[in-house]
């Protein structure tokens, strides 16, 4: 994400404030800040900020999307 958009999806003043900001806050699409970021990427990095765990994708399924998104752009 970071790399992506140069921005930390969440940031506080202090620690406490950026835990908060990670229990309640959805992060900005990093496509909103970085028009160059590919959808698919865009979808991958969002999942993988889901609130519950359970929506998170898995080791494999991150994988195999980074492997499918490498594929369509060479």
């Amino acid at each position: 994400y970071e790399m992506l958009t140069r921005i930390q999806p969440f940031k506080g003043e202090k620690l406490l404030d950026t835990m908060r900001e990670i229990m309640t806050t959805e992060p900005r699409e990093p496509r909103m800040m970085n028009s160059q970021v590919p959808e698919q990427l865009n979808r991958l990095l969002m999942s993988m900020l889901a609130k519950e765990p359970a929506n998170r994708p898995d080791a494999r399924a991150v994988l195999a999307m980074l492997a499918s998104l490498r594929q369509k752009t060479g």
